[in-house]
């Protein structure tokens, strides 16, 4: 639009002056008396057009050559122009034409036949041009045809707009099967270049004649154009073209179409020598005298840019694919007391036996169960390779990916659908145990075995309870020797006599246990109990976001027990809510016994409450030549209230190990005598040889409670001991306590540790107390562990020794722990 503005404002006060300059200067010419006269000579022109419906703005080089004439009555000629437009890309024209001087009519009548090329960034079209014209000597009628040759249309680019495959509303069933409804639409967008044919038609009027032989006339036009794409148009065109002088012409307009809108036209053009004879034209020949004219015609391809869109739409009912079996999953309907039928959705059973024996066992069986009027499911076995679900909980299943039918394929991966009518919140009664046999799914059930275990499981592979409820039973879920994998979430357990979920392997390898989400409360034992004996190994076991309420005597809530040669991978234990109350009641028990071995512990992000006589927080324990080789405890905020309740401990026994132990985050409050926050000790030939107590904030109340409690006992060994950045508001009685009664080298890093108030309770405790006991204990930069703990009261061997001053052996410094 900047350069069709730029062409309007340069050119139009040049055609004013022009006007004007020959209104002033013309000379009326001088009679002529030959025919010669009015013999048309050759001449060459430069000139500019702007835009126009379907063409750019171009500059262009011009030559009209007469190739024969009878002056003032016959022309043949040749008309030539090299067109370059406002991108750089070339075009051109050829015309051939013959006019003819009718003295009756006094008008000079004429036709022409041209060729058109014209280059864009993408294309080269062609095109031939058929002209008739009537010129007189105030009115002239023009009519020009235009025909593309070649390929008139090309496809330059493309677009697509894809909705993607996605669900057409909500899953629903249909017989035995789980229907998805699926769409697509694929809007395809192509961008063309297309020249256009057309019809010209234009009627001049002589508006006003300059004495030198110029004048301005006014052009009043219409035109019709064809795309193959987008149909037909038709314009209108009005213009003004003037010419001043002989070698002059320029004319501004405007016009406007369907197609391409409304355009402000401009041209002007600059010939030499000029474009009529060189001999006086009279009025008389003034007419015979425009043979030498140029023709009056759109000289480039009308190039138009239309877009074509094809809509193509997908819809379409698939079947539910089974991921694991790549075939429909099938579905066993029941409506409890009111089906009576074959189990497809339009007819269900009326009992869960009906809809079990009718599984086929190839994997894509699922018994859901409506509640209708339930007096009470009996116990039941679910069948290999089955699942058996209920409306109550939201229920969703793994479906595979569905491919479009429309090309390009793409891919609607659900990843899961929810089973239709699921969450009501109706959970049917099952009066009995439900015992899972190998590959089998149990989900939103009520079950109330009157003493029996609820939910039951024995030396099968992949087991899958989730959501259930379950009260009144001995154990609550039951699961012995199995293999493969094992997911027990989101169920609740009430009122268990035994474990509220207890999984026990004897000479069993599982590889892994989820045991998540699940709220235990008030059993008579254990909330959760994983027991690996004789030469069992669980590869993994993760025990996470569940909430445990215990009462009861040595009732844990957690346990994690490896008996017998049996070994533990990776045990992670994370954002548990435990909650114990009577003695010997652990909130977290992890324990290695007799040759066994946790490789990797990870217990993390828990909230830990005890009440009651040693009942510790947190408990981490290999016994008996027996290996824990990485503890991780962190993030866990815990709080006990009882004698000898210690926030979290890290204890071997026994000629065992412990290689890393890491106390790092926690947040640990205790109460009661002898309750320390975090007490790490190795006894009885054991040994830590790294244990990093660092960023907790500790809070101790009670007689004889340290903050932190590091300790050798019976040829213990710890080998190197970090204490750092702890916080210690209140100590029962020492901040931090190191104690080498083992008698075996020790060494500590004691950094950056702020304890604020120790002895709270009882007199005598301070910020660090060091033991040695005569045995070796080293210290990391000796001289300034009072500056480096925030001017903290340090005791060595029961003296305190002012800041700077070196103490007695044994006590050495060292530059850093091995």
């Amino acid at each position: 639009m900047l350069v069709y503005r730029h062409f309007i404002s340069t050119a139009l006060p040049l055609v004013t002056l022009l006007y004007w300059s020959a209104l002033t200067h013309a000379q009326t010419p001088r009679p002529s008396t030959q025919a010669e006269d009015l013999r048309i000579g050759p001449r060459v022109g430069v000139g500019a057009n702007s835009p126009s419906s379907g063409t750019d703005t171009t500059t262009r080089v011009e030559t009209f050559i007469p190739l024969w004439q009878d002056p003032g009555q016959a022309l043949t000629f040749f008309e030539g122009r090299l067109l370059i437009d406002d991108r750089g890309n070339p075009g051109g024209n050829v015309i051939f034409g013959y006019r003819q001087y009718s003295e009756s009519l006094n008008r000079t009548l004429g036709a022409h036949l041209g060729f058109d090329i014209r280059n864009t960034d993408n294309n080269t079209f062609q095109q031939l041009g058929l002209g008739f014209e009537s010129l007189g000597s105030d009115v002239d009628f023009y009519l020009n045809g235009f025909w593309p040759i070649g390929t008139t249309q090309r496809q330059t680019g493309q677009s697509i707009v894809d909705t993607g495959l996605q669900l057409s509303g909500q899953p629903r069933f249909a017989g035995n099967a789980l229907v998805l409804d699926v769409q697509r639409q694929l809007q395809i967008i192509r961008q063309f270049e297309e020249a256009l044919p057309g019809v010209d038609l234009e009627i001049g009027k002589q508006l006003f004649r300059f004495k030198n032989g110029g004048d301005l006339q006014a052009f009043l036009g219409s035109y019709f154009l064809h795309s193959g794409i987008r149909g037909n148009t038709f314009g209108a065109r009005f213009r003004v073209q003037m010419q001043p002088t002989r070698n002059i012409s320029a004319g501004v307009g405007v016009q406007h179409d369907a197609f391409f809108g409304t355009h402000v036209l401009g041209n002007i053009t600059f010939t030499w020598p000029e474009n009529r004879p060189k001999g006086p034209i009279t009025q008389e020949n003034s007419v015979a005298a425009r043979m030498g004219s140029s023709v009056n015609r759109v000289n480039n391809v009308i190039v138009d840019t239309p877009t074509a869109t094809e809509v193509q739409t997908e819809n379409r009912a698939v079947a539910a694919i089974n991921p694991a079996t790549g075939q429909p999953w099938f579905f066993n309907h029941v409506n409890l007391g009111l089906g009576n039928s074959d189990g497809t959705f339009e007819s269900p059973f009326g009992t869960v036996a009906e809809a079990l024996a009718a599984t086929r066992g190839d994997g894509n069986d699922i018994v859901y169960v409506a509640q209708g009027t339930n007096p009470g499911i009996p116990a039941f076995t679910i069948p290999d390779n089955v699942q058996v679900r209920s409306q109550g909980p939201i229920q969703q299943i793994p479906v595979a990916p569905i491919t479009s039918q429309l090309s390009p394929p793409v891919s609607l991966n659900l990843g899961m659908a929810q089973l239709p009518f699921s969450g009501n919140g109706q959970f049917p009664t099952v009066t009995g145990t439900v015992t899972m046999r190998n590959n089998t799914l149990l989900s939103g059930f009520a079950i109330n075995p009157n003493g029996a275990n609820g939910v039951e499981a024995v030396g099968v592979q992949n087991v899958v309870i989730d959501q259930n409820q379950i009260t009144n039973a001995d154990n609550g879920i039951r699961l012995q020797n199995l293999t493969g994998t094992v997911e027990v979430t989101n169920n609740v357990v009430t009122q268990a006599t035994d474990d509220g979920i207890d999984l026990g392997l004897s000479n069993t390898n599982l590889n892994s246990v989820l045991i998540s989400g699940n709220t235990v409360s008030n059993t008579g034992d254990e909330g959760i109990d994983v027991d690996v004996y004789n030469s069992s190994q669980l590869n993994t076991v993760t025990i996470s976001g569940n909430t445990v309420n215990e009462v009861g005597s040595e009732a844990s809530g957690i346990n994690l027990y490896l008996f017998n040669d049996s070994q533990t991978n990776l045990a992670t234990i994370s954002g548990n809510i435990v909650t114990t109350s009577q003695d010997a009641a652990a909130g977290i028990l992890v324990r290695s016994i007799n040759n066994s071995t946790v490789t990797t512990a990870n217990i993390s992000e828990n909230t830990v409450t005890t009440s009651g006589l040693g009942s510790p927080g947190i408990f981490v324990q290999p016994i008996g030549n027996s290996t824990i080789t990485t503890a991780n405890i962190s993030g866990n905020t815990v709080t006990t209230s009882g004698d000898f309740a210690y926030g979290i401990t890290v204890l071997p026994l026994g000629d065992s190990t412990i290689t890393t132990a890491n106390i790092s985050g926690n947040t640990i409050s205790t109460s009661g005598v002898y309750g320390s926050g975090v007490y790490v000790s190795a006894v009885g030939n054991s040994t830590i040889t790294a244990a990093t107590i660092s960023g907790n904030t500790i809070t101790t109340s009670g007689n004889d409670a340290d903050s932190i409690y590091v300790a050798t006992f019976a040829n213990g060994t710890i080998t190197a001991a970090t204490i750092a950045d702890n916080i210690i508001p209140q100590s029962g009685r020492d901040g931090v306590l190191v104690n080498n009664y083992g008698g075996n080298p020790i060494c500590a890093s004691i950094t950056g540790n702020n304890s604020t108030n120790p002895a709270f309770a009882t007199a005598g405790g301070t910020d660090i107390n060091l033991i040695s006991n005569g045995s070796t204990f080293q210290v990391v930069d000796l001289a300034n562990i009072n500056a480096n703990n925030n001017n903290a009261i340090v005791n060595f061997d029961g003296t305190l020794v002012p800041p700077g001053a070196p103490p007695t052996p044994p006590f050495t410094n060292v530059s850093a722990c091995p």
